[in-house]
């Protein structure tokens, strides 16, 4: 019979709970994660699965991605998740678009992102046809890497339930005291309990969290199945829109000057929050996204985003013959004015939440800070890059 008892209770099955779970039986611990859905179904599952360290500023995102980078790494290896480790490529479709990724390839040359200005020519080694003729400048950043969201949370669960962690399904948590967790089914008793539940911000502290100035964002996104699988990319796409929606690229001397071009030329893509990418899945066919809105309770599937999502994209990018296969929402949690928010609501109950849409990348490395910080170890070891 099962000991009812753990070093740490994760509440939360996203990425940012199973990133916690994961650093804790590193370190030797037992683990419990519970989860109060089926199975995963919020915005770790309903994402375009891209580790974005090129949209990280310096600071503490930075540092945490860099880390989170060699965590997913050994995981890909580890857990054997399907994974594009040569990382991304931007298309400038404008002459403003081209200057700011000029002036980011300048100005980071002594930092940590790795990047090198494209030709169209050259980029035609990663994209068999590009729409735009006016599409004549690229930067590849190399430390991107995509996942399947469809399928890594899934192995990332099975690797730790190899490893021994506890992971218990269908059981909402009903209450949470310092020592003890309460769900459906049954009652756990552990060292420190971590909770991390995404978008579900009224079942447990929810006026904890209405203190931290948080938003809910709502995306919309869609699958397509392309009848030539020749004309797929070969490496996730970002556009002009990403430049805006990317804090690391305000360095750039020309970023506002897009922002207003977009704004003026393009008023929907505003306001609507588009960030128009592209990513292809393990079975060939195409993720495109998506949009962001702020701040309601409720959000449903908007058709006009849909199509302007598909009339951007043709814009860039000629994938022949394809048909809309599958069309959904996700949301998520966004902390203003910092990467993610941490609180000890009692003693030894800790709730972090709040990344936004940076919890593929900076998980990983935030719960390594967190488990080290709670051992009495110190701060996360420098980051190398790989």
């Amino acid at each position: 019979m099962k000991s009812n008892t753990y070093d740490l209770i994760v509440g939360g099955a996203g990425i940012v709970g199973l990133s916690h779970a994961l650093a804790a039986v590193k370190k030797g611990l037992k683990v419990a994660v519970i989860e109060r859905t089926p199975k995963p179904m919020g915005a770790s599952v309903r994402n375009f699965g891209f580790y974005w360290l090129i949209g990280q500023q310096n600071g503490e995102h930075f540092d945490l991605a860099l880390r989170s980078r060699e965590v997913w790494l050994e995981m890909i290896q580890e857990a054997k998740i399907w994974a594009r480790k040569r990382g991304a490529l931007f298309l400038a479709n404008s002459k403003t678009e081209a200057d700011v990724l000029e002036e980011f390839h300048t100005l980071t040359q002594h930092e940590a992102y790795e990047t090198t200005l494209l030709s169209r020519e050259q980029m035609g080694k990663y994209i068999p046809s590009l729409s735009s003729s006016s599409i004549e400048t690229g930067l590849l950043s190399t430390t991107e890497i995509q996942v399947s969201p469809f399928q890594a949370i899934f192995q990332l669960i099975e690797y730790l339930k190899f490893k021994g962690v506890d992971i218990f399904f269908s059981e909402p948590i009903l209450h949470v005291t310092s020592g003890e967790v309460i769900t459906s089914a049954r009652t756990l008793t552990a060292n420190k309990v971590l909770l991390s539940t995404g978008s579900d911000i009224y079942s447990l502290f929810p006026d904890e969290i209405k203190k931290q100035n948080t938003t809910l964002c709502s995306l919309q996104m869609m699958k397509l199945k392309v009848h030539d699988k020749s004309k797929l990319p070969k490496l996730p796409i970002a556009t002009g829109t990403s430049l805006i929606h990317s804090p690391s690229f305000n360095i750039c001397p020309s970023i506002d000057k897009l922002r207003e071009q977009i704004s003026v030329k393009s008023p929907l893509l505003n306001e609507w929050g588009i960030n128009l990418m592209i990513g292809t899945t393990p079975s060939k066919d195409v993720i495109l996204g998506d949009s962001h809105e702020y701040g309601a309770e409720k959000f449903k599937n908007n058709n006009e985003i849909n199509e302007l999502l598909l009339t951007e994209m043709k814009g860039i990018v000629e994938l022949g013959e394809f048909k809309v296969h599958e069309t959904w929402n996700g949301t998520y949690l966004k902390t203003e004015g910092k990467p993610y928010f941490h609180s000890e609501v009692e003693e030894n109950v800790h709730l972090v939440n709040g990344l936004g849409g940076n919890g593929m990348t900076i998980s990983f490395g935030l719960a390594e800070k967190h488990i080290n910080e709670w051992m009495g170890v110190g701060e996360l070891p420098k980051a190398e890059m790989i």
